[in-house]
């Protein structure tokens, strides 16, 4: 006899939730104010995916996932912003920056995501969930970060930000984190290292 379905769905942190209210960190009971398509689209499938849970049944995991890093990104997406810092370094070629670096992001490394959809895929928690590090950084700090890492220094050009880009993503994981039993481990200093070796 097959087990019943759970259904997991990679939402989006930052893009669901908008900026963060109040410079305080967004929990999944807050109202959502998607200021892009792309927060929107997801938005969207949430709530199709819950009134499905409601009307039939379905067994479900929402993720809102933070920026998610350390792994291979290829050259032509936009995203991510890490690796294509790396490759600055090691190029010296100049870093393309939306804005003027102040923008906060919460980075989260892959083995941590893996960890925790692991534990979603043993456990399946029903409803919504931020998978998130649960710390911030500026990207100047970023920026700085890699450089250190690679002991090359990265200039930088500004270019105005997008619309869509939210500047102030801070993403509460508690809900998540006693769900699972699971904590993140690996800090950004960490994960840059490890991108490195």
């Amino acid at each position: 006899m097959q087990s019943r379905l759970h259904f997991i769905f990679f939402s989006s942190g930052g893009a669901v939730y908008g900026p963060a209210q109040d410079q305080r960190p967004s929990c999944e009971d807050d109202v959502c104010r998607p200021v892009g398509w792309y927060g929107h689209a997801k938005l969207a499938a949430e709530k199709i995916i819950e009134e499905y849970g409601r009307r039939h049944g379905l067994s479900y995991t929402i993720l809102r996932i933070s920026n998610p890093y350390g792994f291979t990104v290829p050259y032509f997406k936009a995203q991510g912003i890490i690796p294509f810092l790396i490759k600055s370094a090691q190029t010296s070629q100049p870093f393309h920056i939306w804005g003027d670096g102040t923008a906060r992001k919460d980075f989260l490394h892959i083995a941590d995501l893996l960890a925790a959809l692991e534990r979603v895929v043993e456990t399946r928690p029903q409803g919504i969930y931020n998978l998130s590090y649960g710390k911030s950084h500026r990207i100047n700090e970023v920026i700085d970060m890699v450089a250190t890492a690679t002991g090359r220094s990265i200039a930088t050009i500004e270019q105005p930000p997008h619309q869509w880009d939210v500047q102030t993503s801070l993403l509460d994981n508690r809900r998540l984190s006693k769900a699972l039993d699971w904590q993140p481990t690996v800090s950004l200093t960490e994960g840059i290292s490890m991108m490195l070796s």
